[in-house]
């Protein structure tokens, strides 16, 4: 909410498009960079820094930043929209996509098993919000069934379930017991979605991350830290198309 921010060009930088995004906020304590899924990079400075900080900055964390930005490059395939497909690896699902144009809005309909129609105004941000629509209401069905499933499994309780989509957060859990998921987490396999899913669960219980609380996520999934890197790595495998 205090937060302010600008881009600024930095030649010296090869970044994508060569800017940088610099953030200025009253909780910083010093300069951090972040690099986001889409190839937007921030830089969150304190109030007080001057331009030619943020600039020595960028340039000393230059090697950082660039590999950062490499593990986010996707297949070229990856830009073409409207996709020819897409996995939703946690259900075990692939589903085609065939765009068959139209008059009205965009939306999209699925006439048989496997298949989505993309009709309607091929007005890219149109088709995009449709695609999100539809996958936002296609995985509420499976994540309540497995939320629902968990739960009952290890004895949680929770009050209800929603969906978000974020670009630095697979899920939380509130004091109301109320979990939040990220829409991404379809794209992960099953496995992942499972331990996402009992971590939230677990933090019914306790709203921290405390010894009793890792030691509870030990029980009910023993492979945890296992799956926890491969949910840190599971933005590479979210389709470019997503937030952009």
């Amino acid at each position: 909410m205090y937060d302010m921010s600008y881009q600024i060009v930095c030649p010296e930088l090869v970044l994508l498009p060569r800017t940088y995004e610099v953030r200025y906020s009253l909780q910083a304590k010093r300069l951090s960079a972040r690099v986001f899924l889409d190839g937007k990079v921030e830089i969150v400075v304190p109030y007080g820094t001057k331009e030619e900080q943020v600039h020595e900055f960028s340039l000393r964390h230059r090697k950082w930043i660039e590999e950062k930005l490499a593990l986010r490059k996707l297949d070229p395939e990856e830009f073409v929209f409207p996709p020819v497909g897409f996995s939703l690896n946690a259900f075990n699902e692939y589903w085609d996509i065939k765009f068959s144009g139209g008059m009205g809005s965009a939306r999209v309909i699925s006439k048989s098993p496997g298949v989505l129609c993309l009709q309607g105004t091929a007005e890219r941000s149109a088709q995009r919000n449709a695609l999100l629509l539809w996958l936002v209401k296609h995985s509420r069905v499976h994540l309540n069934q497995h939320l629902s499933h968990l739960a009952k499994e290890y004895g949680f309780i929770y009050k209800s379930m929603q969906i978000r989509l974020q670009k630095t957060r697979w899920g939380s859990c509130s004091a109301r017991r109320v979990i939040s998921l990220n829409l991404c987490i379809i794209f992960q396999q099953p496995e992942v979605l499972r331990y996402l899913l009992l971590h939230e669960l677990v933090h019914t219980l306790y709203m921290n991350h405390s010894s009793r609380y890792w030691h509870r996520v030990s029980e009910v999934c023993p492979n945890w830290k296992k799956l926890d890197q491969e949910l840190s790595r599971g933005w590479k495998v979210v389709p470019r198309w997503i937030f952009s």
